[in-house]
């Protein structure tokens, strides 16, 4: 099938958004309806990018995780997710995960070479994404995994977010971790306008700080400094924090 580059795209949307160039028109405008409506949502995304890769470091520097699942992983960013995930753990293997064709082409010329993989999945289907043959030629689900959900629980509504966290969380081994991550609009009027212009790229759900929470509780898993919140801060304890939009989230553990 040959791309429509002439309509929006979410993984290119947010690649602009980060400020990098694997976008077209379609996409930096549907991002600057979005940031006149919200300002602040460049830092917003921003902030969820740093986030991600300073939790990776952390899963290798402090659990000594060696292996990790990028669900949703999106266009390539310099750094690489991989590049954090091997400051924290030397030697770190990563599989990449996502269902949009021209973010897997990307990611594949890009993210080659020993302890990498790629893999075509749609994050809401825990089953489908670790029986896959790529991510199970890499990872050895039998040792602890981190598994990366940097914003992809935001395409989902709450219910299927949690069922995904809770199959992931099973399937893996004591010590593993989830890294979560979700826009948060503490207005829901604007939670739902954001939504509705991002409608032209793809499903976004404006989860509350409590939807947030209720994932980590699903899959059964201790959140690091006791509780969600603005990653911001991570990993200091969390603020509860007042801002209309936030990055809500943590790293939950698998006991």
């Amino acid at each position: 099938m040959v791309p429509d580059f002439s309509r929006p795209s979410a993984p290119r949307v947010y690649d602009y958004l980060l400020g990098g160039k694997d976008n077209f028109e379609a996409d930096r405008a549907l991002a600057e309806e979005m940031e006149a409506a919200s300002p602040g949502l460049r830092k917003l995304a921003k902030v969820n990018r740093s986030f991600v890769l300073k939790a990776s470091r952390w899963c290798g520097a402090v659990l000594g995780i060696s292996q990790f699942l990028d669900l949703g992983c999106g266009l390539p960013v310099t750094p690489a997710m991989h590049d954090a995930a091997r400051e924290g753990k030397p030697g770190s293997v990563v599989a990449y995960v996502d269902r949009d064709p021209i973010v897997l082409s990307h990611v594949r010329a890009l993210y080659r070479g020993e302890g990498l993989a790629v893999a075509e999945g749609d994050a809401a289907d825990p089953a489908a994404v670790l029986g896959d043959e790529a991510v199970r030629g890499l990872i050895d689900f039998g040792r602890p995994v981190a598994v990366i959900l940097g914003g992809t629980l935001s395409a989902m509504d709450a219910d299927v977010a949690s069922a995904a966290v809770k199959g992931y969380a099973e399937a893996l081994a004591a010590g593993s971790a989830l890294v979560i991550s979700c826009a948060s609009y503490a207005d829901p009027g604007l939670g739902a306008r954001m939504a509705e212009v991002f409608g032209a790229a793809g499903e976004w759900r404006n989860h509350s700080r409590e939807d947030v929470a209720g994932f980590f509780a699903a899959g059964g898993l201790r959140v690091v400094r006791g509780r969600a919140g603005d990653v911001r801060c991570w990993p200091l304890v969390p603020e509860a924090g007042t801002a209309c939009a936030a990055m809500i989230g943590g790293v939950g553990i698998k006991d």
